[in-house]
């Protein structure tokens, strides 16, 4: 890891420490930050939306050369795409598509199966029903069926900034399945501060449910916050390297470099 990758991860980590200092209820700040469309949902909501840029600007300079394919897409990489959506639906989404900047009414049709009344998709009964159903016995079952919009979103980072980057910088084969499938690799520290962020969301969420029930939806929204400046540094990280070209960008590509001889 060389110095300015050193200081963006440093700086990161320093962000999401003190990011949580403001949860614990003695210090009263989590009122002012985390209320509707407070600080800390909207520089979420604005990272999520620079990340998305980053993604689409990833997907218009990416190109193959190998296929060289005519048109305004050809040899593009989709998966940049596809990711510059999903980052794109999580800003929407985090201001429930700007219905409180704008000031249009929720449809009642809509209104009444999402629980906070709003044009979003992440607050609809239907990601509630599971998670607080009797008809499963144990609460383990329940959280690992809750297929809520959060819980998908976990299982994505720890596939796409986790599982794929440790197969890849492990194993040869997997590094190379990866590669053919053009899956940008992700650097290991992308997915240690994410791990390090849901730790800490974690512990803190326990100290404070314990005395002040209210306040653990205060330690979402820092999370989600920090997910999605995590995800910016990532972003901001792969423009330097122009991980949109041809070529092997991974973090074991430049490893092999350093420790292969003369």
């Amino acid at each position: 890891m060389n110095g300015k990758i050193g200081l963006l991860v440093a700086a990161v980590t320093v962000f999401i420490i003190v990011s949580y200092g403001f949860v614990f209820p003695d210090l009263q700040y989590q009122w002012h930050l985390t209320y509707e469309d407070g600080i800390v949902e909207n520089l979420g909501a604005l990272a999520f939306l620079a990340v998305s840029l980053f993604f689409f600007v990833f997907f218009f300079r990416s190109q193959d050369v190998i296929q060289k394919k005519p048109g305004l897409f050809g040899g593009r990489n989709f998966i940049f795409m596809a990711l510059a959506l999903l980052f794109f639906v999580a800003f929407g989404e985090e201001i429930s598509w700007g219905q409180r900047v704008f000031g249009w009414n929720t449809p009642d049709t809509w209104a009444m199966k999402n629980v906070q009344g709003e044009t979003n998709i992440h607050n609809l009964d239907f990601f509630q029903r599971r998670k607080n159903s009797a008809e499963i016995e144990s609460t383990f079952l329940r959280e690992v069926l809750t297929f809520s919009p959060g819980r998908l979103f976990l299982y994505f980072w720890i596939l796409f900034l986790v599982a794929i980057p440790t197969l890849a910088r492990f194993s040869n084969k997997w590094h190379n399945f990866f590669r053919a499938l053009r899956i940008p690799i992700a650097p290991l520290w992308a997915g240690a501060l994410m791990i390090l962020n849901l730790v800490i969301a974690h512990l803190i969420g326990i100290l404070v449910r314990s005395q002040y029930e209210n306040n653990y939806k205060t330690v979402d929204e820092f999370m989600e916050m920090n997910y999605a400046v995590i995800l910016l540094a990532l972003a901001v990280y792969w423009y330097g390297e122009k991980v949109y070209l041809p070529g092997d960008h991974s973090p074991r590509s430049k490893l092999n470099k350093v420790t292969s001889p003369p």
